[in-house]
């Protein structure tokens, strides 16, 4: 099978992955589901042009989850409308779909009575663009993933609609694209709760470790987007190199008064051979290496790393993968851990 054809199938499987996340997970949670209020911000957009919207669960209000949902990315006109479609940009559909942390479930969910804000991804961007792109003449994407999360948050604050002042606990969590957005997020959102707020971050299969070439298939633009976002955490990498792993120290310091738990598959297949441009064999010699996500927060206690020898990509989205284990600890137990503000605990093989 020639590449373009390897990874034209690999773009179906995606969409396979994503649909059965997408239905078995809301089969399986509908007792649990959350009561949702759709939101729909001023201004705001998915990237087909139509109006963006968040989801809302008031419950406890001094408790505040907040949840960026993934699905891949894409930057040309084949990824963003076919054949080698890698993410969607438009609404998704009239209920968020479900993660372990949405669920109402107390025995599952660790942030089951929190106030949850649920944030759709429909932009192609890592929810860190802020730009329009024409990848074929009259048709727009609008990668605004990163305006549109500041507009929500800003809108909900000036609106009154939530009180950030009052909240005294944040948890942030994301998969995938979502994992990316919830640390490019974390900081502005922080920003704007009570300064003594105890602060998590749970990052679930964020990648960070991308073959040589992997940031040449961007725009100029979608990579100055990145640039930027990212720079804001301390994370300054090389243009040349796709591993960004080994930055993540700096990271850890920037958030220094947060305890943030990774979760990363070491031979994760749609991070390694759907985008990051290797071999899941070479993805997980990077992910054990030395510049590897394990040896780059070692000396940050308040950045834990759980990293199972699996080719499993995400464990937090739904049942099936939730129970999976790295050096005898479930990923859901990992991440309580973290939430309870456990630091320095490290799973590997």
């Amino acid at each position: 099978m020639n590449t373009q054809a390897n990874r034209t199938f690999l773009s179906i499987i995606f969409v396979i992955i994503i649909s059965f996340i997408s239905i078995s997970s809301f089969a399986s949670s509908k007792r649990y589901l959350r009561d949702w209020h759709k939101v729909t911000i001023p201004d705001a957009k998915c990237g087909n042009g139509d109006p963006y919207s968040i989801w809302i669960d008031f419950s406890d209000t001094k408790k505040l989850a907040i949840e960026f949902m993934g699905g891949g990315a894409c930057w040309s006109n084949g990824t963003c409308f076919g054949p080698s479609w890698r993410t969607w940009l438009f609404p998704i559909p009239r209920f968020p779909l479900m993660s372990i942390f949405s669920m109402t479930k107390k025995s599952i969910s660790p942030v089951y009575d929190h106030t949850y804000i649920y944030f759709p991804y429909c932009t192609g961007d890592v929810h860190t663009g802020f730009h329009t792109a024409s990848y074929q003449p009259g048709k727009k994407v609008f990668h605004h993933g990163h305006t549109n999360a500041i507009k929500a948050i800003t809108f909900l604050k000036h609106k009154r609609i939530l009180l950030f002042e009052n909240f005294n606990e944040l948890v942030m969590f994301g998969a995938s694209a979502g994992a990316i957005g919830a640390f490019v997020h974390a900081p502005f959102i922080a920003s704007i709760i009570s300064p003594q707020a105890k602060k998590v971050l749970i990052a679930d299969s964020p990648g960070m470790h991308f073959g040589k070439n992997f940031w040449q298939k961007f725009t100029p633009k979608l990579r100055s987007n990145f640039k930027e976002n990212f720079a804001r955490l301390q994370l300054h990498y090389d243009d040349e190199n796709g591993n960004i792993a080994p930055y993540m120290g700096k990271v850890c310091d920037y958030f220094n008064d947060w305890n943030i738990g990774i979760l990363q598959g070491s031979k994760d297949i749609v991070m390694s051979k759907l985008f990051g441009d290797i071999s899941a064999n070479q993805h997980e010699t990077l992910v054990y290496g030395k510049n590897g996500i394990w040896e780059s927060t070692s000396q940050s206690p308040n950045c834990s790393v759980w990293l199972p020898q699996t080719m499993q990509h995400t464990f937090l989205l739904f049942p099936t993968s939730f129970k999976m284990k790295s050096s005898g600890k479930k990923a859901i137990d990992f991440a309580k851990d973290i939430i309870k503000g456990k630091q320095n605990i490290n799973y590997r093989y």
